[in-house]
């Protein structure tokens, strides 16, 4: 799965309030999620967090969420402390707001279609730098 469809799927899965935890990777129904959890289950329904994180599936869409985080966020003396960018998503989605989290994928999506348009040598539609440019006012980036 490429890490622009990942991190659709993703935030797909957190979409609804409802469907966002804060503080858990995942709810036993597999039907909520944090923000690092949503991307486990994205690609993983079979639970199994070794062969999760041993496969790296998922580390290019936390890279990219971790790079984006706003400012404050990466002032954070845990995050800070943290070479790990799941770690980093982790704080950020246990401390900041449903819409907050959600603009950060909204960011990290825009940005991974202007990566995928110009590795196609594409230009992405009119609609994508506005989303980001909205979901960037919100988050502060």
């Amino acid at each position: 799965m490429k890490t622009l469809e990942l991190l659709m799927s993703a935030r797909a899965i957190i979409s609804e309030p409802e469907n966002w935890l804060q503080g858990r990777l995942y709810n036993s129904d597999l039907n909520a999620a944090c923000a690092v959890g949503a991307l486990v289950i994205t690609v993983n329904q079979s639970r199994s967090l070794m062969d999760l994180w041993n496969s790296q599936q998922i580390a290019p869409a936390l890279h990219l969420l971790a790079e984006l985080l706003p400012d404050d966020s990466k002032k954070d003396q845990f995050a800070v402390q943290s070479d790990y960018d799941w770690h980093k998503v982790a704080i950020y989605n246990n401390s900041h707001t449903h819409e907050e989290v959600l603009a950060l994928f909204d960011i990290a999506i825009a940005k991974a279609l202007v990566i995928q348009s110009q590795l196609a040598n594409t230009s992405p539609s009119v609609e994508e730098p506005a989303i980001a440019f909205r979901s960037a006012q919100l988050v502060g980036v």
